[in-house]
C-alpha cells in the first residue's frame, strides 16, 4: 500500500505542473496594434487574420477592413516575422507595430470579433471559439476569453446552459462570416 501510494505522488505532481501550463493568464499578455496602409477587403483582413494568429510567438490576432490589426502575445513580438508575413500577403505598406496597454475587454472583442473584419463594435455576445491549427492555443483563448467574458458579463452567464453550443443556424451564419478562409492551414 506505500509503495503505490509513493508512486502516485509524481504522477500528482506531473499533473498538477501539465494542468497549469495549460491555461492562460491575462497579466502576462501583451498587447500590439499596426496599421496597414491600404483599405482592406473582409476577405484579406480574415487572410491577414489567419495567418498572423497561426504564427509562432502570436497568441491572437484580429485585422479589420479598416487596416487595424490588434495581436496579442505571451512574449515580445517579433516585428521582422510579422513584417515578412505581411509583405508575402501582399501588404508591404504597414506601420511597425507598437505594444499598447492590454485590456481584458480589448482581448475579448479580438477573439470574439476575429471573424468578422467589418464590425466595430462586440455586442458581449457569448461566442463560438476560433478554430486554429494548434489545438492547444485554440483551448487556451478560447478558455481566457471566456473566463473573461463570464467576469465581464456575469448576468448573461447561465452556469447550468451549455454556453458553448453552436445551434445550427449560428453555425451556417459563422460559416459563412469565414468565406472560405481556413484557420486551421498553416501558413508560413
Amino acid at each position: 500500500m506505500r509503495t503505490k501510494t509513493w508512486l502516485m505522488i509524481p504522477l500528482i505532481l506531473l499533473s498538477i505542473t501539465l494542468s497549469g501550463q495549460s491555461s492562460l493568464n491575462f497579466e502576462q499578455l501583451q498587447q500590439w496594434t499596426l496599421q496597414i496602409k491600404q483599405p482592406l477587403t473582409a476577405e484579406q483582413a480574415l487572410q491577414i487574420t489567419s495567418v498572423l494568429s497561426n504564427s509562432e510567438g502570436i497568441l491572437l490576432a484580429r485585422a479589420d477592413i479598416g487596416g487595424n490589426v490588434v495581436l496579442f502575445t505571451n512574449n515580445a513580438l517579433n516585428q521582422t516575422v510579422v513584417g515578412e508575413k505581411l509583405d508575402n500577403l501582399g501588404f508591404s505598406k504597414h506601420s511597425k507595430a507598437k505594444m499598447t496597454t492590454a485590456g481584458k475587454m480589448d482581448f475579448l472583442t479580438c477573439y470574439a470579433l476575429s471573424l468578422d473584419p467589418v464590425a466595430t463594435t462586440y455586442s458581449g455576445a457569448f461566442f463560438n471559439p476560433v478554430i486554429f491549427a494548434d489545438t492547444q492555443k485554440q483551448e487556451q483563448t478560447f478558455g481566457l476569453a471566456k473566463k473573461i467574458w463570464i467576469e465581464l458579463f456575469p448576468e448573461q452567464y447561465q452556469p447550468n446552459s451549455q454556453v458553448s453550443a453552436e445551434t445550427p443556424e449560428e453555425k451556417a451564419e459563422r460559416e459563412a462570416k469565414q468565406k472560405g478562409v481556413d484557420f486551421k492551414s498553416k501558413h508560413n
